[in-house]
């Protein structure tokens, strides 16, 4: 089997990816990462980054043409990404699932459900 790195991330304060990285599109510092490969060329990556603002930032990456070039989304706030799920159909309909802060200086959560139609460039919130 051949594997090819797509996406390389490094540590918050570890320093670089630990795998051969040239040529690899470098993603900002996450965790919680989880990949949804709607097929050979397109696939969706959801990950969070505490050090971008805290809790409640959470980000997704999208490539279309095979792991090639990656596009990151601007955040979408207020989602605990520690307790997201992604799952597309097709490369513009899609679901995400997480936790959702109602205060972020209280930590009280609730379950919330986001849809989108046009590969994640907005979301429709759903409550449970």
């Amino acid at each position: 089997a051949h594997w090819r790195a797509v996406v390389a991330l490094s540590s918050a304060g570890g320093g670089p990816a630990p795998i051969a990285t040239t040529g690899v599109p470098q993603g900002a510092d996450g965790e919680g990462i989880q990949l949804d490969a709607v097929s050979a060329d397109t696939a969706f990556l959801v990950s969070g980054c505490p050090p971008c603002g805290g809790a409640g930032q959470t980000y997704l990456g999208s490539t279309h043409d095979g792991g090639h070039t990656w596009h990151t989304s601007p955040p979408i706030p207020h989602l605990d990404f520690s307790s997201t799920g992604i799952s597309f159909t097709s490369d513009q309909q899609g679901w995400l699932a997480s936790t959702v802060f109602l205060s972020l200086s209280a930590g009280t959560r609730t379950g919330m459900l986001l849809t989108t139609g046009n590969g994640g460039a907005t979301w429709i919130p759903r409550q449970l």
